[in-house]
């Protein structure tokens, strides 16, 4: 089996179906991944990191996120809405922003309908989040749609990129920030904090080349976390025999593309091709590679460490017969 990628799980169902509807035998094996992250930070009461710290701008900016984790927490707010009043608080044209993405996903074409939907989902579901990546998928498609509008309506997306990246690269800092403090110090929300916050433990990200991992107040966080995926393989041979998957497969999977159209010449050119009806396996070994050249591009498919495994999946289809280190194609 050709493994063609490691998706999520959406991700993967999607490509398998346009897979499955040209023709190619698929399985979807789940298993879990591991991604690692890393963090230095120093650790300790605030008053104290006030006076370690170098960079007077990042105090400034904590010290605005401590005051206001302060303030929403004394409000006593039930869990799910304290997330949004932080934000709120520190960020007022946030909701103003949320209102942008929802005018920006009027103007998202169809071709972006991917872009569209998860956009969609932070819009409905009220998230406080969005990744900078989706920022700038979103800054191309809406570009797109407003190609032929007015350069008075052209210059408007920059500047909407730009507010979201900032808001959200600070918001992203200030939420890890508050969700830290609350643990650090033992908070439940919505409950009295007492005077837990008057010179609580925080943890502030730093560049330990500043500062030393030896530094009292430093700490390395190291993350590991854990997701379910799942392996999507193909069958080698059914890409010979499927059809050419369709125009929208094509557009937004080009790398999987590729593959698939690569392997289906490189059998087709394989048995076609070979050089005599019986070989040893060195020489078969030596034919299973490929190369084309367009003038502009050149492909090559490189398959001869994995001669044995090609050789394997030929014999299964019935196309040669393997008898000790002697090779046979089949008429």
């Amino acid at each position: 089996m050709l493994k063609l990628g490691e998706y999520h799980e959406e991700e993967a169902k999607a490509i398998a179906n346009h897979l499955k509807k040209a023709g190619f035998r698929v399985d979807l094996r789940p298993s879990i991944e591991a991604s690692i992250e890393t963090e230095d930070i120093l650790q300790g009461r605030f008053s104290e990191l006030k006076i370690e710290i170098k960079e007077k701008n990042v105090v400034e900016d904590y010290e605005r996120y401590l005051n206001s984790l302060k303030k929403i927490l004394l409000e006593k707010p039930a869990p799910e809405y304290f997330e949004q009043k932080y934000l709120m608080d520190l960020f007022p044209s946030f909701e103003k922003i949320r209102k942008t993405i929802k005018e920006a996903l009027e103007k998202v074409p169809e071709e972006h309908e991917e872009d569209r939907g998860e956009l969609e989902a932070l819009v409905v579901e009220d998230t406080n989040e969005l990744p900078t990546e989706q920022i700038c998928q979103m800054e191309t498609a809406d570009s797109e749609a407003s190609a032929e509008q007015s350069d008075e309506n052209s210059d408007k997306i920059p500047e909407t990129a730009s507010e979201l990246t900032e808001t959200i690269v600070n918001g992203s800092k200030a939420l890890d920030f508050a969700i830290s403090a609350i643990s650090l110090n033992d908070i439940e929300i919505g409950d009295d904090i007492g005077n837990r916050l008057e010179d609580p433990i925080v943890a502030i990200p730093v560049d330990l080349d500043d500062y030393g991992l030896d530094h009292p107040k430093a700490k390395r966080v190291i993350s590991v976390y854990l997701n379910k995926c799942y392996d999507l393989y193909v069958d080698e041979f059914s890409v010979v025999f499927a059809d050419i998957p369709d125009e929208e497969f094509i557009k937004n999977y080009t790398d999987e593309n590729i593959k698939l159209g690569s392997l289906r010449w490189f059998f087709t050119k394989l048995i076609e091709n070979h050089s005599s009806e019986k070989m040893d396996f060195q020489v078969f070994e030596d034919e299973c590679g490929f190369k084309a050249d367009t003038g502009k591009r050149v492909l090559k498919v490189v398959g001869h460490p994995v001669a044995e495994d090609i050789a394997k999946v030929l014999e299964k289809n019935g196309i040669i017969k393997i008898k000790g280190d002697i090779i046979r194609w089949k008429k």
